[in-house]
């Protein structure tokens, strides 16, 4: 897991230049960019067909680059504060039924996470991970009003120290291909820590209490593990 300390009441994440998952097609696009480069500059009759080749693959090095980015988080601690689990936009804040693993009403706030955000998704709080359950499925447009029932998902649902329950949902979206987790049930996770990763295009859903105080708005941009999304009291469940 990813290594961090507390400072007073911040909890410090560590980043990192690249993310692990994105070592492998970075170096590979790097590979072929330089490839293509040198043949360009060394055969002059092919560099009408070279070096475009090479400078789109120069262009994907700098896409793959900053979309496996990996920001570390400074991530609030206070009794009943919930952060941000995704980098990206409030696209909905509303009230709804939870039958798949809650089975109640609660408050549903859902991230977007463009193809210019980084997709790690982090614990909005610090708990035991009671339950996991990954779901195969379609790929819709993740801000599609079915894409939480109807696309691949990776459900996580945690208990923090007071009792209450929270649910995050990493859900695929038109591009993405692969949900990557990094918990199992019973095991303790830390506010801001990181859990999980999803390639390309996708959305993150928060499940809070009915009661949570909701600090964000629709639009608002968020930072994974950082920004206070809502603020539930001690004890409630």
């Amino acid at each position: 897991m990813q290594a961090s300390e507390t400072r007073g009441t911040i909890l410090q994440h560590r980043g990192s230049l690249l993310h692990r998952e994105g070592r492998a097609p970075v170096l590979a696009a790097a590979a072929v960019a330089g490839g293509l480069g040198l043949l360009a500059t060394g055969r002059r009759r092919e560099s009408r067909v070279v070096v475009p080749a090479a400078i789109t693959a120069l262009a994907s090095f700098a896409f793959l680059a900053q979309f496996f980015r990996h920001p570390g988080a400074a991530t609030p601690v206070e009794p009943g504060l919930i952060v941000a689990p995704a980098f990206g936009r409030v696209v909905h804040v509303g009230s709804e039924e939870e039958p798949e693993m809650l089975g109640d009403r609660r408050t549903r706030i859902s991230i977007f996470l463009s193809v210019f955000n980084p997709h790690l998704t982090r614990a909005p709080t610090g708990g035991r991970i009671l339950e996991q359950r990954y779901t195969p499925g379609r790929y819709l447009v993740a801000l599609h009003p079915k894409a939480s029932e109807l696309n691949e998902r990776n459900s996580v649902l945690i208990e923090d120290a007071a009792g209450t329950r929270f649910l995050v949902r990493s859900i695929a979206g038109l591009l993405a291909r692969r949900i990557c987790s990094y918990i199992r049930p019973g095991m303790s996770v830390e506010a801001g820590e990181e859990i999980g990763y999803i390639k390309l295009g996708s959305r993150v859903d928060l499940f809070l209490p009915p009661e949570a105080v909701i600090l964000v708005r629709v639009g608002q941009r968020v930072r994974a593990g950082e920004t206070p999304m809502a603020q539930v009291g001690p004890g409630r469940t």
